[in-house]
């Protein structure tokens, strides 16, 4: 053979050598990233995600179970942060999940749950191998992939008529080409015809694209997920049986006809260099409008499918996230449950503080927590409410020992005007405290936490009415934990209601805390000392000091 021949074969050797040697570097560079992340601080690497979007998934597809977090309850407790913290997925599917996980209450399975979470703290290269597949999906976080399996008219339509034409004008040209190829060399209408066929079938390749680019996307994104069967495959029998079947189901469902589709559809449809001699010869005919078609109809008809998949690969991306979340926090525990109203506490801290003071407490079914402002009462109710949403969703609390009974949480913290909506601060508040009423006497155990009942209102009329309204809290199958200022609630519901407070240290230089909760009922209170810590003229503080002590000994102001 001549030796230009073998120019060539060692050439492409050469190259693939090349090529096979990049691929194992890039991808130990991805792993190595991979085990950095594992187990630190993800608020520090966090790469900026949109909550909105993270949302979308929940939104139209988890968000109609009365089991879910509600906005109100989510927004007051702080979610979003707790959520960034606890995002170490690799996708936009596992930041979806693990999203919509947080918000659906009493759902999981926590002894599967904690063995699949325990199996990926404890086997790091079967972690890694799926971190990294799951990774090298590279889903966009703007993509519509769950817009297009909540509803059909999510997808474009487009017509590919012209495109057809000029697919079948590029086969006769390829044809003339072959037939004669002396003729189209020298007159050089073949060259001619296969240029301007290309021009006009990459303009309208472009004109689809920006038409359909939702679908599009989605249809490419479908591709890479679904080629994840593969990898979900390999799962261990042992620990992820329940997840082999789905997949084997999935598998079986979709037909062999869906890996003849997505195979179609990355050849055609991609434009990575991996695939752009393919991607030239797909636009020279046109193929991609016929790729783009039979992506759709499959999609459409599977969603079911589709979904199962996406939600097999979330469920696995959080259980990893939970894994690296308990490595970072270190201090945790499984939380335990009772049939008892009530809340066991063993040295509970909030996650999102940096260097928390942890509190041990028995919360009681009814309970007002009193002390003066920022002494650590809101932190208290948040830190409960926080711990038991973890609880029910991961499995996980940032505690010594957690025990309560499983229920809804919801809360009324941090009540805002709607100005859209045309409320004010009060009627915003007594709205939700009304829904929460409805709640307590629904027959469904339901644990609720509050801050400062009624502050929209005078201190009369917010007595008379906050009494009555936990008076009928009290009736309810509930448990109920209000943060208050107004000592006279627990006077008036001392027999149906625990008391709890926190305590400070007044002087005349400044007011520290210690930030443990105590039995019983505040005697302290600081708003005055406030004043004077923050250099109020001296005169402003001792008339108001004045003003209340008078009130204190004749229960009338000074005029």
């Amino acid at each position: 053979m001549d030796i230009t021949f073998w120019y060539v074969v060692a050439s492409i050797i050469l190259i693939i050598i090349v090529l096979r040697i990049f691929a194992y570097i890039q991808k130990q560079q991805i792993l190595r990233l991979i085990r950095t992340e594992y187990g630190v601080n993800r608020t520090q690497i966090y790469d900026g995600r949109r909550i909105d979007q993270v949302a979308r998934y929940y939104y139209q597809l988890r968000s109609d179970s009365v089991d879910t977090l509600d906005d109100q309850t989510w927004l007051d407790l702080q979610m979003n942060e707790i959520f960034r913290t606890l995002d170490y997925t690799q996708s936009s599917i596992g930041s979806e999940y693990l999203y919509a996980q947080l918000r659906q209450q009493n759902k999981i399975n926590a002894n599967r749950f904690e063995e699949q979470v325990t199996y990926f703290s404890n086997h790091p290269n079967e972690r890694e191998a799926l971190q990294y597949e799951f990774r090298m999906m590279k889903t966009k976080d703007d993509n519509k992939f769950v817009e297009h399996i909540a509803s059909e008219s999510a997808f474009a339509s487009f017509q590919t008529g012209v495109v057809s034409f000029m697919g079948i004008m590029g086969f006769f040209t390829t044809l003339y080409c072959i037939l004669y190829p002396s003729s189209a060399l020298e007159d050089g209408l073949g060259i001619i015809a296969i240029g301007i066929i290309l021009i006009g079938q990459f303009m309208m390749s472009s004109a689809i694209y920006e038409r359909t680019k939702d679908t599009w996307d989605t249809m490419i994104m479908f591709c890479k997920v679904f080629k994840k069967l593969k990898v979900l495959e390999k799962l261990d029998p042992n620990v992820f049986e329940d997840e082999l079947k789905e997949v084997a189901r999935i598998k079986k469902a979709m037909t062999s006809h869906a890996s003849f589709v997505v195979t179609y559809v990355e050849l055609t449809m991609g434009s990575s260099s991996a695939n752009a001699i393919f991607y030239v010869i797909a636009a020279f005919y046109g193929l991609y409008g016929i790729a783009l078609q039979q992506a759709k109809k499959l999609f459409i008809k599977n969603r079911g499918d589709i979904l199962s998949l996406y939600d097999l690969i979330g469920h696995l991306e959080t259980c990893i996230a939970v894994a690296s979340y308990r490595q970072f926090k270190g201090e945790y525990c499984t939380p335990t449950f009772h049939d008892s109203a009530s809340i066991n506490a063993v040295s509970v801290y909030h996650p999102l503080i940096k260097k928390p003071v942890k509190n041990t407490k028995h919360v009681d079914r009814l309970s007002m927590v009193t002390g003066a402002n920022a002494s650590g009462k809101t932190t208290f109710a948040r830190t409960l409410a926080v711990n038991v949403v973890l609880s029910q969703t991961i499995n996980t609390a940032m505690a010594t020992a957690f025990q309560f009974k499983l229920g809804n949480v919801y809360s009324s913290i941090t009540i805002s005007d709607d100005l859209l909506g045309g409320d004010s601060f009060y009627m915003a508040e007594i709205k939700r405290l009304k829904e929460m009423v409805s709640l307590s006497q629904g027959g469904t155990y339901t644990m609720f936490f509050m801050d400062e009942m009624l502050k929209g209102t005078n201190a009369v009329e917010r007595i008379a009415a906050a009494s009555t309204i936990l008076d009928t809290f009290a009736q309810g199958d509930c448990f109920l934990l209000l943060t208050t200022h107004d000592i006279e609630l627990t006077q008036l519901l001392g027999s149906k209601y625990s008391n709890y407070h926190f305590k400070e240290v007044t002087t005349d230089q400044e007011i520290t805390y210690d930030y443990r909760i105590y039995d019983g009922i505040t005697t302290g209170s600081n708003a005055i000392a406030l004043l004077r810590v923050c250099n109020y003229d001296e005169d402003i503080v001792v008339e108001a000091q004045k003003r209340a002590d008078h009130y204190g000994a004749t229960n009338t102001w000074i005029a």
